[in-house]
């Protein structure tokens, strides 16, 4: 409930949207003071209102969340979104690998991007697991891949692909970036 204030301005909690999605999910819980140490959402405001100055926003911060669980708090906010009737536009926010050589980097993120690309979440969980890619949102992620599934989303493009490398000159240790669209 309430607003987000930003330097670029003021963002509006849409109130009724958070409530659907809170009674519809009882695993999420009403926390504001948990933003306080994250940026992900505070990075992402910014461009939303240069894009949409009227734009309303629910923000859900997912951390570590088991697996098997994730199928279910995606089900709950799809009800939610789908009670509330309105269109809605979910984004999630990571970085990929952190702090490896470019090609190191290109590979392992190219692992993470195909299985997006696939709309597979739990390969996605996976994959990053096992090849240790040092992707600190890949659960929500994940999480939004599995709301767009039940939304029916069937494909995925990827917009982009770059490393800080890109903008630095600096090959040897680099941070991933990509842009996807899930519909």
């Amino acid at each position: 409930e309430g607003a987000w204030e930003t330097p670029a301005g003021t963002v509006a909690v849409n109130d009724a949207l958070a409530s659907y999605i809170m009674a519809e999910t009882p695993l999420l819980e009403n926390a504001p003071w948990a933003h306080e140490p994250e940026h992900s959402l505070e990075v992402q405001v910014p461009f939303l209102l240069k894009f949409q100055d009227k734009v309303k926003i629910v923000p859900i911060l997912v951390s570590h969340i088991p697996d098997d669980v994730i199928e279910a708090v995606a089900d709950g906010i799809y009800m939610g979104i789908k009670k509330f009737g309105d269109g809605v536009t979910l984004l999630a926010s990571t970085d990929f690998s952190h702090y490896v050589a470019q090609e190191t980097a290109s590979e392992l993120d190219g692992e993470a991007i195909d299985r997006i690309l696939n709309l597979d979440s739990q390969g996605l969980l996976k994959v990053v697991r096992e090849k240790r890619i040092s992707m600190c949102g890949v659960t929500p992620v994940a999480l939004v891949t599995e709301v767009c599934k039940a939304m029916g989303a069937t494909k995925v493009k990827l917009v982009d692909y770059k490393t800080s490398g890109d903008v630095t000159g600096d090959y040897s240790s680099v941070v991933g970036y990509g842009g996807l669209l899930i519909n």
